[in-house]
This record gives structure tokens, sequence and C-alpha cells, in this order.
């Protein structure tokens, strides 16, 4: 009887100190924000946290990164937050390599040329191409809700007045 009160006193002040405010739906968040952001934007991490202040996101987002190994899926977990990271760094490298591609022209709407190889889609035309692509760099490739925005801009293009193929696709399509 004494050893098990004492194993609940000892459970009760490590409860104490750990984050008694915290919940699942707000671990969650967290993890779902270190994979759209990355594990060191911390400022939108704190913000997709609901109900919690930014410090109190990075008090926990430390304590986090220094316990985690002690978490019993700790793998699936890590592996969930690295997949959001290297989609990142892709449409880093993708933004790079759009913006090198556009300076070379300058009239990349006219000039840009599009190397297609040996198994070019027949679905659009290269004037079509060329415009889905330097109207994603002027928007903002990183953007959220680009493509529903290209949507709008592709519906709204005098030169697509009549081409009912490229006006009928969605944002979906497009991406």
């Amino acid at each position: 009887m004494q050893e098990e009160l004492s194993a609940k006193i000892t459970h009760l002040s490590f409860y104490d100190q750990g984050f008694t405010n915290w919940n699942k739906r707000d671990f969650n968040q967290f993890i779902k924000a270190n994979e759209k952001y990355g594990r060191d934007d911390i400022d939108n991490i704190a913000r997709e946290v609901e109900g919690k202040s930014p410090e109190e996101v990075i008090e926990y987002s430390a304590v986090f990164w220094e316990r985690c190994n002690e978490l019993q899926d700790i793998e699936r977990i890590m592996a969930q937050i690295e997949r959001g990271e290297a989609r990142i760094q892709r449409r880093i490298s993708i933004k790079k390599a759009l913006d090198v591609k556009i300076a070379r022209y300058k009239a990349p709407f006219h000039q840009l040329r599009i190397q297609y190889g040996t198994n070019k889609g027949k679905n659009y035309t290269e004037e079509e191409d060329r415009f889905l692509i330097c109207m994603l760099h002027k928007m903002g490739f990183d953007k959220e809700n680009v493509y529903e925005e290209l949507r709008q801009c592709v519906r709204n293009a005098p030169q697509f007045r009549f081409d009912w193929f490229i006006k009928s696709r969605t944002a979906m399509v497009l991406l």
C-alpha cells in the first residue's frame, strides 16, 4: 500500500513538472506544423498551434526536440516531419530553378523556350505551357492557393478566349 502511494506521488510530481495544459490535439497540431514549415520555423509553428502562445510553443518545442527519443512512435513522427521538410526543400529548389529560367529572358511570356524531350505530352501547347510557367513565377510558385489563382488567370487571358480545353482545366489538373 505504501509503495503504491509513493508511486502515485512520484507520478503526480512528474506530471506537475510536464506540460499539463497540452493535450493530444495540441501535440498533433505541433507535429503537423513541424511537417508543414520545418522544425526551425518556430514562428509559423506557433501560429498553427491553436490556443497556445508563441512562448508556450517555443518552450514545448525545446523540450520536445530534447526528449523526442523517449516517445514510442518517434520513427513515424520523424518520418512525417522529414517528409514535410523534403517537400519544403523541393519547393525551394524548384523556385530557384524557375527564377533562373525566367531571368534568362527579357520577355519570357514570348521568348521562353521549353525543352520537351522525346515524351512531350499531347495535352498543352507550348504557348499554354509558357503562359502557365510565367504566371506561376509571377504569382509566386510557393504561395497558397496559387493554382486556383492560376486557373482564374487562364480563364481571363485574352489569348485563350476560344481555347475551351485550357479554360476548362481545374486547379488540381493545373497542379
